[in-house]
């Protein structure tokens, strides 16, 4: 039962970190010098919160939607 338990877990962390991965463009890392200083919350589908999109863009996120994350 614990060896299920085990690879249970292994797999739910496995497609979460999968999940994260195709969130996030590390191509796109640091393409983005300068940011606009205007608070207008995203929430990164990393989950994260942006101070505006131009900060989740610089992070190399791919997708938010607007506000705060939970």
């Amino acid at each position: 039962m614990k060896k299920n338990f085990i690879i249970l877990f292994l797999l739910i962390c496995s497609c979460a970190q999968d999940d994260i991965n195709k969130c996030i463009d590390h191509e796109k890392w640091g393409e983005i010098t300068a940011c606009p200083e205007h608070l207008d919350y995203v929430c990164g589908c990393n989950n994260i919160t942006y101070a505006n999109d131009c900060f989740a863009k610089a992070a190399g996120v791919v997708s938010w939607t607007k506000g705060e994350c939970k």
